[in-house]
Order: structure tokens, then sequence, then C-alpha cells
């Protein structure tokens, strides 16, 4: 076998790795996280207990290794429904009167990076609250009801870990260059073998 048709044969296995992984990123997949510890803005103090956690839903389309907002089907975090194909959500609800339901900023990293901001109120003549959340900042929610007011804030600390499920994958640069690597060494090793018997 020639050198030439070698090249062709590894440039094929990349293609079809390359295409591959594409199509593994497209396919629509639901994560699970979970961030905990946090530091409890009315006393200063590290809750390790405390937890902030949902759920997305959604595909990578243009194949770029991160999810954003507009190509979620589904999102949940901190016990507010913010984005549901069947409409049972917040945003359901976006723009009546007293009620209001936000995503003001979305982005995961298949590596492994989150980045949201959201936020949900409810008001009415007695009683109003908002439940926020800005990851990396702070989390939290204040209201008044019949004049009791409540202010809850609990921020980010380097103590806060992070857990998401699935586990983060390699970028996909890295994983697809480890395969074409392999490849071509193969290829350059039966060349060079082959070179020395015809000597």
């Amino acid at each position: 076998m020639s050198m030439q048709k070698q090249w062709l044969g590894a440039q094929w296995l990349f293609a079809l790795l390359l295409a591959h992984a594409a199509g593994a990123q497209a396919q629509l997949t639901t994560w699970e996280f979970s961030y905990q510890g946090f530091v409890d803005d009315s006393t200063g103090l590290l809750d390790p207990g405390r937890r902030f956690s949902g759920l997305f839903t959604g595909r990578d389309s243009n194949s770029n290794g991160i999810i954003t907002r507009d190509e979620l089907v589904y999102l949940s975090a901190g016990g507010t429904t913010y984005i549901d194909p069947t409409g049972i959500s917040c945003n359901r609800y976006d723009g009546a009167a007293g009620y209001s339901c936000r995503v003001d900023q979305f982005a995961y990293s298949l590596s492994g990076n989150l980045v949201f901001a959201g936020s949900h109120s409810v008001g009415a003549e007695m009683s109003a609250w908002t439940a926020w959340v800005v990851t990396g900042e702070a989390h939290g929610d204040y209201g008044d009801t019949f004049g009791n007011y409540w202010d809850n804030r609990y921020a980010w600390t380097e103590q806060t870990t992070f857990a998401i499920s699935p586990q983060p994958v390699p970028e996909p640069s890295i994983a697809l260059l480890l395969p074409a690597g392999c490849a071509a060494l193969w290829g350059l090793g039966r060349w060079q073998r082959r070179s020395r018997c015809l000597r």
C-alpha cells in the first residue's frame, strides 16, 4: 500500500471520528447539577450543608461545545421551573400582573463550566417575594408578607463545590486529536516497515 493511500485512510478515519463526535454533541441530554457550601450573609458563616441544585435538558445544536439558552428545552433550578416544553413553567405566566420569571443568562460548557442567572417573582396585594440566582456570586430570596420582611442571601465561596451528571467531557479538539494522532502514527509505522522490507 502506498504512503498516499495510507494517509487517505487516516483522513477518512479522522472524518468519521469528527462526524461521530458532532453527532454525539447534538444529542438531547439531561444534566443534573448541584452547588454545596455557601456563606450565609446574615451570619457571615459558611453553611457547608446548604445546596442549590437543578437540572436542564438541551443539545449542542451547533457543535461548539457550549449549551446556550436557545438550545435548552427544559430548565429547573432552586425549585423554580424556568423552561418546560409542556408549557407548565413560570415563563407561561410571564408578563401577567404581579408575576415574572426570567433567565438572564445561561451557558454550559461541555468541559464543565456552568453560568446561570435568573429570577422568579410573585406579587399580590399583601404579599410579594422574589427568588434569584447568579452562579459564582450568590443566590437567595427576599419578600414581604403582611408586613414581615425577609432577605436571605447565600454567597459562593472557595469552599463551594460543584457536581454535575453526566460528567464533563474533554474539549472536542483534544478528544479528536488523540485518535487522529494515533491513526497517523500507525500509518507512518506501516510505511517505515514496508520501506525497510523493500530495500
